[in-house]
């Protein structure tokens, strides 16, 4: 049973109606519904028939949607929709005027199941809303993100038992990504240049990778320092007239070196800043003078 597949088969409109939870995941309710919905948005006559008991019954003048298979929350936005026009579809059903449309009867341990499908599907859709809603660079986020998701879905696990198995089957899926990503470095990097996150999501999540990720820093700092035009230059002057005087008397000149601060130096600088409620673009904007790497 694929609950996402377009290609579905059409739900047994001769079957019994699901006496359980589980019953009703075996009759596959996300095929169901967009059968439902795409014979009722196929024809005039059963749109405007559905129009009109919207109507009748107060509720929003909201249309069916259909999931497109390559549309991003696209089955969660179709099942949302199904669920809030709930009381009308259950009508358009028990009415019998398009009896094509009313063999597939929808009972209330479908509905149910549709309501779990929603709240799991809910928590990837949450996740892609936190890697693209913001203006500011989210490739920090995503690690913590995955996190995040992955205790979401297995806390559903114990709400929802009869659907542990489907989410899982999403858990699984999730962790191949997750092992793909947390040993690239650009992923770390970013986070620990986020002055709200820097090191902190490792330490409560990661603690093993702490030392790798601090060396990851440095080597990055490194590699760019090597090849930056632009790093503080040695400053000479020329002899003065008491020159020979100090170099008899053993006194050094003054410095006569524009200060340079260590990788590690700034590093620990760093993370020694508190300024944790600028945001990503606004810390390094005003924090430029102050990091010379």
């Amino acid at each position: 049973m694929d609950f996402a597949d377009p290609e579905a088969v059409d739900f047994d409109a001769h079957d019994d109606t699901a006496s359980s939870f589980l019953d009703a995941i075996d009759r596959d309710p996300i095929a169901t519904i967009r059968t439902i919905i795409r014979l009722i948005r196929s024809s005039s006559l059963r749109r405007q028939f559905l129009s009109e008991i919207i109507a009748t019954l107060g509720l929003k003048n909201l249309e069916l949607l259909r999931d497109v298979i390559t549309r991003w929350s696209s089955t969660l936005l179709m099942i949302d929709r199904s669920l809030v026009l709930r009381p009308a579809i259950d009508h358009f059903l028990e009415s019998n005027e398009f009896e094509e449309v009313s063999l597939y009867h929808f009972g209330d341990e479908e509905w149910q199941a549709l309501e779990v499908f929603k709240k799991i599907l809910d928590v990837p859709h949450a996740f892609q809303q936190k890697l693209s809603a913001e203006k500011t660079p989210t490739l920090c986020h995503a690690l913590p993100a995955f996190e995040a998701m992955n205790k979401k879905w297995e806390q559903m696990q114990v709400e929802f038992p009869e659907a542990s198995n489907i989410i899982q089957d999403g858990i699984d899926k999730l962790t191949s990504y997750q092992a793909r990503i947390e040993d690239v470095p650009a992923y770390t990097l970013a986070m620990i240049i986020n002055p709200r996150i820097k090191l902190r999501w490792l330490s409560l999540n990661r603690p093993e990778k702490l030392d790798w990720a601090k060396r990851t820093l440095k080597q990055a700092l490194q590699a760019y320092d090597n090849s930056a035009a632009t790093r503080p230059q040695k400053v000479t002057y020329p002899p003065t007239y008491d020159s020979w005087a100090d170099e008899i008397l053993g006194m050094e000149a003054p410095a006569a070196e524009v200060a340079e601060d260590s990788i590690d130096d700034e590093i620990a600088a760093y993370f020694a800043d508190h300024r944790v409620g600028l945001n990503l673009l606004t810390f390094w904007e005003v924090s430029s003078s102050c990091f010379s790497y």
